[in-house]
């Protein structure tokens, strides 16, 4: 073999300083490969589970919105079929409770004048055209201003204390505290109301066919004036 043609053998070296596989680092590398896996898999599942709670409660919610426009439409055929004016029986005329602010008082009273219009002509003690009219006077101005709901607060002193308003007149203007002959009257009173349960006003107005009143909170600013000049003969002051 000529020299030019010369053929250098370097013999191959397995398992050098620069290229070696350590059998510990390749199964590390495995298991975090299965727990990124591992990870991945369920974050899907959280994922997929999710999509399928909001579809059902999207679902839920078209279920309710067609239920609620179903019913809003019954209730609207419904609005169309009732009577342009109801009227409940016996019911006693309105009064004038002119400057006080007793129109709790009047509601309150209006609503035992219809009970016992109405039991008085079931039971043949009135007639049809007749009624007993109370008094409003007889609460004494206890309170300015209040609502009808009193009615219910104030069931334990109605037993014995309504009055015919012959024994106790309304003054319209002054004269709040004054009833006349009261203790008297009250001892001899044959007029007694017992308030059991606060009845369910829908069904006391339309199945029931009971009186029902209505109170509406109104919203009012009080500017107080000094009781001099002309304020001075002012029934408040």
């Amino acid at each position: 073999m000529s020299d030019d043609a010369r053929v250098v053998r370097i013999p191959l070296k397995y398992g050098g300083d620069d290229l070696q596989v350590s059998p510990r680092q390749a199964g590390r590398h495995s298991r975090w490969v299965w727990i990124a896996g591992g990870v991945f898999l369920v974050a899907n599942i959280v994922v997929l589970g999710s999509i399928v709670i909001v579809g059902k409660s999207v679902g839920e919610s078209l279920v309710h919105i067609k239920s609620v426009e179903s019913q809003q439409a019954i209730q609207a055929l419904s609005a169309s079929t009732l009577p342009s004016k109801f009227a409940v029986q016996h019911v006693t005329p309105r009064q004038d409770q002119a400057h006080r602010g007793t129109c709790w008082d009047f509601a309150t009273i209006a609503y035992l004048e219809w009970s016992y219009r109405a039991n008085g002509v079931a039971n043949g003690w009135l007639k049809a055209e007749e009624y007993v009219a109370f008094s409003e006077q007889i609460w004494n101005h206890t309170t300015e201003g209040g609502e009808d709901y009193d009615l219910y607060y104030l069931r334990d002193g109605l037993k014995n204390s309504v009055l015919p308003t012959a024994v106790c007149p309304y003054f319209k203007q002054g004269n709040e505290d004054v009833c006349p002959g009261l203790d008297a009257a009250l001892e001899h009173n044959p007029v007694q109301f017992e308030v059991k349960v606060q009845p369910i006003p829908t069904l006391q107005l339309f199945t029931q066919k009971k009186a029902l009143s209505i109170g509406t909170p109104v919203v009012s600013v009080s500017h107080y004036y000094p009781c001099i000049g002309p304020f001075l003969s002012d029934p408040h002051c």
